[in-house]
């Protein structure tokens, strides 16, 4: 049997010292590392060399990292740690909300990040990477790794928001969910975003499940929000 590739990891750091000193540790770990010091060179290297797992700076030159994760998170689910600043009210809150999957501190020594990276390997590998539901007689695959939606063998052309929409419906089968409520956990920045927003993706999105026939699996509940409910056949 072939052994297993090294994980590849990026560091977006503008701090050269502090960038080479944690991708050294990364590469004695047994990873292999790309290194990145500002946002545009971050999404090129996201784009080019396909990371397993980013590690990025709030503080990169160019493009802030909350910019640079919002950018990822349009086409990709990799696991993204956040370095944040010390003592910063509400921060690390703000990155989870914002899609990151851990928030470290940039003062916090490289032994526990080198553990937060293990562990974030470790929940991803054991995390499912395609989901099958059936809606009516035809079985919806969803691709959380290609990111792909198939209805009875045929790719559906879903929007990275639509597919985000689609996947938090997954995780609350049979409960109603509130147009707040999408809009925190689908869109990037649901604060700057009107409810209204949400009854026009959700259509969009029920209107390509039921485009070969199948029935549609969410409903409206008048007055509190939306429901998804896969139908057996």
């Amino acid at each position: 049997m072939a052994d297993r590739q090294p994980d590849k990891v990026l560091v977006a750091e503008r701090d050269d010292a502090s960038r080479q000193n944690l991708a050294a540790a990364l590469r004695l770990a047994g990873n292999d590392v790309v290194e990145a010091s500002n946002g545009p060179d971050t999404l090129r290297a996201i784009y080019r060399q396909r990371p397993d797992l980013a590690i990025i700076s709030l503080d990169l030159a160019v493009h802030s990292g909350w910019q640079v994760l919002s950018r990822i998170r349009e086409v990709s689910e990799m696991p993204v740690i956040l370095l944040g600043g010390a003592d910063v009210s509400g921060e690390a809150v703000r990155c989870l909300a914002a899609g990151a999957d851990d928030y470290v501190n940039a003062a916090c020594g490289t032994e526990e990040l080198l553990g937060r990276v293990a562990a974030l390997f470790r929940r991803s590998r054991s995390a499912p990477t395609a989901v099958t539901v059936v809606l009516g007689t035809a079985p919806l695959e969803i691709d959380l790794d290609a990111r792909t939606v198939h209805s009875d063998g045929a790719e559906l052309a879903v929007t990275p928001l639509e597919f985000r929409l689609l996947t938090t419906f997954l995780r609350h089968p049979n409960q109603t969910l509130s147009a707040e409520q999408l809009l925190q956990q689908a869109w990037e920045d649901g604060s700057c975003i009107g409810t209204e927003r949400v009854k026009f993706a959700v259509a969009r999105l029920r209107t390509k499940l039921t485009a070969d026939g199948s029935p549609d699996p969410i409903s409206a509940v008048r007055g509190f929000g939306y429901r998804f409910h896969p139908l057996s056949a």
